[in-house]
Parts: C-alpha cells; sequence; structure tokens
C-alpha cells in the first residue's frame, strides 16, 4: 500500500505524514516503522523493505521522506511502484516537491494521497512560530554551532507545543541541503542545479562553514537513529533531539 502526502505547506504535509504513520500504527501495532531519506537512500535498502519479508512475517511501515531530492532515487524510484502497492508492508511517501511527470506517477500508484498546497502569495511563516520561537531559528542556532541557544530554542519550542516531527524535518532538510551543496561543489556544477532559494542556499553555506563533511554525515546518521528509535517506543523524538544538541561540541 502507497500512502502519497504532498505539498509547498511544509507544516501540514510534515503533519499529516505522520498522521498516516501513526494511523498505520493503531492498525498494526507490531510493525517497525523504517525512515528512508535522501541522504540514505539507496535502491538496495528499498529493495529489502518492499521484497523482503522479516522473521515471524513481521510487518514494516516505510516512511520514504523526501527522496526524490536523490538522484538515484530519481532513476530507481519507478521500478519498485508496482511492488509497493502489492507488498504487505505500509509505504508512507513524503515530497514537498514534485515535478509534473513524478506528480503523475506518484498520483497513479498511490492508494491515497493527501495534498497540502499553499499559493505562494498566501504562505505565512507564522505556521513556523510556536510562542515567539521560530522553528527556523532553531536550526540556525544548529548551523551556527551555537550550542547553548541550540538547546535552549529547542526547549522553548518544546515547551510552546511545537510539533518535534518538523523541528526533526526541517533540521534534517537543512543538513541535506548543506551536502547537496558539497557534492555539487565537488563535481564542478553549477550551484544552479539544485534549485535553492538564495536564502536556503545561504543557510546551507553558513552550515558548511562550520561543520565538516564527516561530522554533517554523521549527524545526519544520528537524527535518523533518533527517530527510528523513537517510532520504536524508545525515548522520545523531543528527548532525542535535546540529546543531540547537548552532545554538540
Amino acid at each position: 500500500m502507497i500512502i502519497l502526502v504532498h505539498g509547498n505547506d511544509i507544516p501540514r504535509v510534515i503533519h499529516e505524514s505522520h498522521m498516516r504513520i501513526e494511523s498505520l500504527k493503531k492498525r498494526r501495532p507490531d510493525a517497525t516503522v523504517v525512515m528512508i531519506t535522501s541522504d540514505s537512500y539507496d535502491s538496495t535498502a528499498l529493495e529489502s523493505v518492499v521484497y523482503g519479508q522479516g522473521l515471524f512475517d513481521e510487518k514494516v511501515i516505510v516512511h520514504l521522506n523526501r527522496i526524490l531530492e536523490n538522484k538515484e532515487a530519481h532513476d530507481t524510484l519507478g521500478d519498485f511502484l508496482d511492488a509497493m502497492q502489492q507488498s504487505p508492508n505500509g509505504f508512507v511517501v513524503t515530497e514537498t516537491k514534485l515535478n509534473a511527470k513524478w506528480r503523475k506517477v506518484l498520483l497513479g500508484a498511490a492508494d491515497h494521497h493527501f495534498e497540502h498546497d499553499t499559493p505562494v502569495q498566501a504562505r505565512s511563516t507564522s505556521a513556523f512560530i510556536f510562542g515567539g520561537t521560530n522553528i527556523y531559528s532553531i536550526v540556525d542556532a544548529y548551523s551556527n554551532r551555537g550550542r547553548a541557544k541550540f538547546w535552549e530554542l529547542l526547549v522553548q519550542a518544546k515547551e510552546a507545543g511545537a510539533p518535534s516531527e518538523m523541528v526533526h524535518s526541517i533540521l534534517v532538510g537543512r543538513i541535506h541541503q548543506a551536502l547537496m551543496i558539497l557534492t555539487t561543489k565537488k563535481t564542478g556544477s553549477s550551484l544552479s542545479v539544485l534549485g535553492f532559494k538564495p536564502q536556503v542556499a545561504r543557510s546551507a553555506e553558513s552550515t558548511l562553514a562550520n561543520y565538516s563533511e564527516a561530522e554533517l554525515k554523521d549527524a545526519s546518521r544520528q537524527l535518523l537513529a533518533l527517530y527510528h528509535e523513537a517510532r520504536s517506543g524508545g525515548d522520545g523524538l523531543w528527548v532525542g533531539l535535546e540529546k543531540f544538541a547537548l552532545d554538540l561540541t
């Protein structure tokens, strides 16, 4: 089964995606939740959850989180869609940027789809502000390697009722954007091929100024691991994010 959640209204897309995952978990309480992102995607990993069968017929809920930012996913995802439809596992596909081709393909493959689009002129930063704390300020504090500020803003956002999934997703997105810029520079290509808005590019560049490639890749792995731990009944996502902040050096 494939559930597609897409649109440019990022807070609503993130919220809807996690609602769909929670709904699947209620129907499959023993299922394991696995997240594959643009950074962690490879066709072999996807193949294993599409065709693989765990011990004792264990079911898996797979969150494909903006994987189409990855070139390999662009080239191979279509090969798996038929099998994903027939799989006993559930697949939640989250995308905030779909070109006409992929929109048509994924809408055709999805058993259910949820779209959250906001016209450009109607978008507001208020959706990212909780109790006076802007989610992007939290991520900026991470980009600037401001450990104390990063942790302080995380706590403020938590107390103000911000969704932990939103903070986690935007933080992971910033790290991925920085790594995408780094990879593009290594190939000698123009950054224009990424299609980033100027502010997005500047924020990613500031992250690169304060972290090495190895540190960013390690951070991406840590964030992915704490997401899986939270979804598997371990410490909550907020607890994981606070630990991540306190371990920052």
